[in-house]
């Protein structure tokens, strides 16, 4: 099996025609994993032991309860989206091209936009899927290592939304002086078309992929844009690390 964007577009289109929905579903058990990796590559059953691996390495991982009473929950279920953002990660794939199905990934209804809170969810996924593998301390600890994630997309997040309405605003003033150009010179018509556009862009709230990765690749935040993605790791890597929380 070639691991590259149209493979993952196929596992994600079955995922969705089961689930519906990609947001917080869950795979119940080890041999459903199997059934739709088998159905969706038309390839030999993979091998339990491979099953097993990715199942375990994509339960969700949370602490439960309060002070003396917390504990370590592992989640029944492997998480479907976060093993289809590791792979998306792990493929061979140019750098854009992995932004852009990051994107089209975490876009549930596939509307070519996103809420602000999705845009943070994203961010916040990335971070967190491979976290232990690219912590620069080691905590010995999956939840602090996902706390540390939370923390680093959130300041990702804020960086970007700002270039997004900096970006938003150097365009409706655009807009604006076109419309007035235009009023200027008579057309009527195409001032009109201006004020709608202008009101538009006013009343959005979602984002799209142009506005996203215009604002990453902003020359103020371009070390963000070859940092947004965890840096380079072998499947093996990913596969063997053991997550864990020392208990005290």
């Amino acid at each position: 099996m070639q691991l590259n964007s149209d493979t993952i577009k196929t596992l994600a289109t079955a995922f969705k025609n089961y689930f519906t929905t990609l947001q917080n579903k869950r795979v119940n058990n080890v041999s459903q994993l199997q059934k739709f990796l088998k159905e969706s590559f038309k390839e030999p059953e993979v091998a339990p032991a491979l099953a097993q691996a990715l199942y375990e390495r994509f339960k969700p991982y949370k602490l439960d309860g309060y002070k003396e009473d917390t504990h370590v929950v592992s989640d029944t279920g492997m998480d479907v989206l976060d093993l289809l953002l590791a792979l998306n990660l792990l493929a061979r794939i140019v750098y854009d091209k992995k932004l852009k199905l990051l994107f089209e990934l975490c876009d549930d209804d596939d509307d070519g936009c996103m809420t602000p809170e999705d845009i943070l969810n994203m961010l916040q996924r990335v971070e967190r899927v491979f976290a232990q593998e690219c912590a620069r301390v080691d905590f010995d600890s999956t939840i602090l290592n996902n706390f540390v994630a939370d923390k680093k997309a959130e300041s990702n997040f804020h960086f970007i939304m700002g270039m997004i309405k900096h970006q938003t605003e150097k365009k409706q003033l655009r807009l604006k002086a076109q419309s007035e150009k235009a009023k200027e010179k008579g057309g009527k018509k195409r001032s009109d078309k201006l004020d709608d556009v202008h009101q538009e862009e006013n009343e959005d709230n979602l984002i799209t992929y142009r506005e996203f990765i215009n604002a990453i690749k902003a020359q103020a935040l371009r070390d963000l844009y070859k940092r947004i993605l965890p840096r380079t790791l072998g499947f093996k890597d990913v596969l063997m690390c053991h997550r864990q929380e020392t208990m005290y």
